[in-house]
């Protein structure tokens, strides 16, 4: 039996098998849940629209966001709609499954066939691959990293743990949270060979995973005046934690102060904001995306974008409350991480067809009535910043009517107006489909009988430090890694399920591969 399917895993048919079933299970789940707008797509499309110009009107979009996300998703668009880009997620998550099926294939036959049949029972991972953001993007990319990370433990080489450099860099530049992986650094120091031997290898890492992410950091210094992979990092951290977990007050010191007087001279002047009497307490306990934005927008404005957010930083650092390390809570770190590892996510519909009321114009934060984000717009100064300044569902109410009231320069206000129009009508392709509520509902209850993800860390780790299958040192780096990723996330963004997503297969296939992985005596 473990011959015939030695046979049957290391066969040419394999591969194209495993991605046959894959798109069968995609067919089906797509049957439920069609194609929909995922996480910031609209910001990714402008992007992509404006990758070429030498001038945009985006500029924070440029240096916020990252450009194999961006092409990933508006090239396909781009050649053929929305059937396109839906034909390109399936086939990445196609791929996706071949690829952990070949790390698990390295360890045992009996493994990859586990794999393959565990990942497509599983609609949570799927989740990725049906709304387009950059999800499905990070989900690919990382599976290639784990077999990467897998090959170059196996035989280690200076081409091998090259190809891994050159993994976290892609990574890096379709989402920059996953430059924490560079502290993979330490894999070919405990690699077996010589001092020598190991020393060349971490230096074709570092070559590889540094120096395109260095060069492109150059890059946007050049063309939009920032000297950095992405502008996200220093806004998110430790600012925009600090700010969602209401922990801004002017009372924590003279940085807070000087903020306080900022936005009641900038943002509660403002008619909405006046009418309401909204009061600076009231103001930072709106938690919102969309004040976030706002301010940042408005430290760009009156500080420059070179001030990298510093009047924000000096503010969150003088929070003084638990254990924290440069101004992040370590506390509500690891209470988000557990959110992330321990719930699974589930599908929302986005879909043209759903109807919602209309938002109202005032909501409730701590006893005290403030403006709805959802009827605002784009806050002033936040154009550059693109969709994600704006709270609205709808795009039309993210679009500025009149962009020359915004940009003094004609012709921005002009390519702003061939931007956005070219993304509404993206938008107006995707999220068209009608879903077939049996399937829909099969899935979401399957979803609720599935284990939390942490347990197959849990068994991963128990398994693989017990038995120690040949090759183990790898993937206990890639159960490490994958947590760590969870860590970075929960501590820049929050405890947002879909950003878990395309790292869980890591602690699956570790967990199987412990458990039914050879040891080095039996695959001898």
């Amino acid at each position: 039996m473990r011959e015939r399917l030695d046979r049957l895993a290391w066969s040419r048919a394999a591969g194209p098998v495993v991605a046959a079933l894959a798109l069968l299970a995609f067919f089906v789940q797509a049957l439920g849940w069609p194609l929909q707008r995922g996480r910031d797509l609209w910001d990714y499309l402008v992007y992509y629209q404006s990758f070429t110009d030498q001038e945009t009107p985006f500029q924070l979009v440029m240096l916020m966001r990252s450009p194999v996300t961006a092409l990933s998703l508006g090239l396909p668009l781009d050649l053929g709609g929305a059937r396109l880009l839906e034909v390109v997620m399936a086939l990445a998550y196609a791929g996706t499954i071949v690829v952990w099926a070949a790390v698990a294939r390295r360890f045992s036959s009996l493994a990859a066939v586990v794999v393959v049949v565990i990942l497509l029972a599983n609609p949570v991972y799927a989740l990725a691959f049906h709304e387009a953001s950059s999800d499905f993007v990070a989900a690919i990319l990382f599976a290639l990293y784990g077999l990467a990370v897998v090959r170059a433990w196996e035989e280690p080489g200076l081409a091998r743990y090259a190809w891994v450099g050159a993994a976290v860099a892609a990574l890096a530049l379709a989402r920059p949270a996953y430059q924490a992986l560079i502290l993979g650094a330490v894999l070919p120091l405990l690699a077996p060979g010589a001092t020598r031997e190991r020393l060349l290898r971490t230096g074709a890492f570092l070559a590889c995973a540094v120096l395109p992410l260095a060069g492109w950091a150059i890059h946007n210094g050049i063309r939009y005046g920032d000297t950095t992979v992405s502008r996200a990092g220093k806004y998110n951290i430790p600012f925009y934690t600090a700010f969602r977990a209401g922990e801004i007050d002017a009372g924590n010191g003279p940085a807070s102060q000087e903020l306080g007087r900022l936005i009641e001279r900038e943002v509660l002047s403002l008619p909405p904001y006046r009418a309401l009497h909204v009061e600076l307490g009231t103001y930072l306990q709106t938690r919102s995306n969309f004040e976030a934005s706002r301010l940042a927008a408005l430290a760009d404005h009156v500080d420059g974008v070179g001030s990298d957010y510093a009047r924000l930083k000096r503010a969150a650092l003088e929070v003084d409350d638990g254990l924290r390390i440069r101004g992040v809570s370590l506390g509500r770190a690891l209470d988000e991480s557990w959110e992330l590892a321990a719930g699974n996510a589930g599908h929302e519909n986005r879909l043209h067809e759903v109807t919602r009321p209309p938002a109202p114009d005032a909501i409730d934060v701590a006893g005290q009535q403030v403006p709805n984000p959802s009827v605002l717009g784009i806050p002033e100064h936040g154009e550059s910043f693109g969709f994600v300044a704006c709270a609205a569902v709808a795009i039309d109410d993210c679009i500025l009517e009149r962009p020359a009231e915004r940009y003094d320069d004609t012709a921005l206000a002009q390519r702003y107006r061939e931007i956005t129009r070219q993304v509404r009508a993206w938008d107006a392709e995707i999220g068209t489909g009608s879903p077939k509520a049996f399937v829909r509902d099969s899935l979401a209850g399957v979803i609720r009988r599935l284990p939390a993800p942490v347990w197959w860390a849990v068994v991963a780790l128990v398994a693989l430090l017990w038995r120690r299958p040949t090759g183990w040192p790898a993937l206990v780096w890639l159960v490490l890694a994958a947590g760590g990723m969870l860590v970075v996330h929960a501590i820049g963004v929050g405890p947002d399920l879909f950003y878990a997503l395309p790292v869980l297969p890591a602690w699956t296939v570790a967990a199987v591969c412990g458990l039914l992985g050879q040891s080095r005596q039996k695959a001898a």
